[in-house]
């Protein structure tokens, strides 16, 4: 693992307690964002960077299947496996996406993380790989760009990259994958991609 991948973990293993707390989630936004995915029901879909679960049970509540919250932190990971310890299909892993060895999932939904993933080459092979033919890539943010990107170059420099426009994005991603939508405002910011 790279310098860079340790950075990552160690600085989301240090906000972990209070992530919660301090992000100030907006219900509606985050509703907005779920229901831009595909209908349900999906049988197996990814929380990449799931974090402490903020979208894993809204995911779950959506497709009725299971999900799996993938995450780099194991202190994030400690958080969210508290919240969801009662619902055996939520399941959550430790590990590091771009050497992750499972398949077959009809939808990856990256939420609020992407801007970590420096090698967004290698996400998209990645996710090309895990997801099944037709199936969707969700990178959402339930924040603005402008405010996202003011955000990471105060307090996330090292371990993350600047977002361009969704369209220009998603562009890095056509080699392996259709634009579905995309779409932006003060409050979020999302493209999502179907699996060529």
């Amino acid at each position: 693992m790279d310098k860079k991948t340790d950075l990552i973990r160690s600085s989301f293993d240090k906000w972990a307690p209070s992530w919660d707390d301090n992000e100030g989630w907006d219900e509606n936004v985050l509703s907005f964002l779920i229901d831009l995915l595909p209908q349900g029901p999906l049988p197996k879909v990814m929380d990449l960077a799931c974090g402490t679960g903020i979208m894993s049970k809204r995911l779950f509540d959506r497709y009725q299947g299971e999900v799996i919250g993938l995450d780099l932190s194991p202190k994030m990971l400690e958080v969210a496996k508290k919240k969801y310890e009662g619902n055996p299909r939520i399941k959550f892993q430790e590990g590091d996406f771009y050497e992750y060895e499972g398949d077959g999932f009809d939808l990856i939904l990256l939420h609020n993380g992407y801007p970590h993933f420096l090698d967004v080459d290698g996400l998209c092979e990645k996710a090309y790989s895990v997801l099944k033919e037709g199936g969707i890539l969700a990178i959402m943010h339930s924040c603005g760009r402008e405010e996202l990107n003011k955000h990471h170059k105060k307090s996330a420099n090292p371990i993350s990259f600047t977002l361009s426009t969704p369209q220009e994005e998603a562009a890095k991603f056509k080699k392996r994958f259709y634009l579905l939508q995309e779409g932006e405002s003060a409050s979020f910011f999302y493209f999502i991609l179907k699996r060529k």
